[in-house]
């Protein structure tokens, strides 16, 4: 499911562990409580999606677009690479960062209040 178009898409509370979702769009996409451990969603752009308990362990974000989602809320991302993402500007309160790669990410602006950098 590589480059899928996904934008607005309703997909909370879904199985998507280790899914292959490579330069996929999901703006504006609702992943609330859904599971992407393992995923690969290298370069996929996530504007203005709501991340709310989703679960992205072991997953890759590698030069994913994180800037401007809208709610990152309670997310794991222990063990995640998200090496050149870009997270300017996110809120990470309360989200899960243990064992996490963030080689070569943008972090200016990024909130980390409440996170668990393990």
């Amino acid at each position: 499911m590589s480059e899928a178009k996904l934008s607005a898409a309703i997909l909370k509370g879904t199985d998507l562990k280790e899914a292959i979702l490579r330069k996929s769009i999901l703006r504006a996409a609702d992943l609330t409580g859904t599971d992407l451990s393992g995923a690969d969603l290298s370069e996929v752009d996530f504007t203005g999606a709501d991340l709310t308990d989703t679960k992205l362990h072991g997953a890759s974000l590698s030069r994913a677009n994180l800037s401007a989602v809208g709610s990152f809320k309670r997310v794991d991302l222990s063990a995640a690479n998200l090496s050149g993402a870009n997270l300017r500007g996110l809120d990470l309160k309360t989200a899960n960062l243990s064992g996490t790669n963030l080689s070569g990410a943008n972090l200016d602006e990024a909130s980390f209040t409440e996170t668990n950098m393990g």
